[in-house]
């Protein structure tokens, strides 16, 4: 979404494209409206997604598996955090994202 902005394409427009593609997921079929109105009003916070992503990492390590795309994930939502978006809905991590 945050491509979307900066090149001006509409945001539902996006999501379509994205819903038909192997980028669709169950958090953009569950969070479409929000996400395309920019409507991040808390649900599952940003600071607990954090949480678990840490978890996640912890326990990978704990049993030597790979998450390596779940680092960069844990950055954003700590800059999300640290940037004031911790209480917002998860997806509001975009607002680091957007323009």
């Amino acid at each position: 979404m945050a491509l979307a902005d900066r090149v001006g394409v509409d945001r539902e427009t996006a999501a379509e494209v994205i819903s038909k593609s192997s980028g669709g997921s169950f958090i953009l079929d569950r969070k479409r409206a929000a996400i395309v109105g920019h409507d991040y009003a808390p649900g599952f916070h940003v600071e607990l997604a954090r949480k678990d992503l840490r978890l996640a990492l912890e326990l990978a390590e704990q049993a030597g598996a790979r998450l390596d795309l779940v680092k960069p994930a844990e950055q954003l939502y700590d800059e999300a955090v640290q940037g004031g978006f911790g209480k917002l809905d998860s997806c509001g991590v975009l607002k680091i994202l957007e323009p």
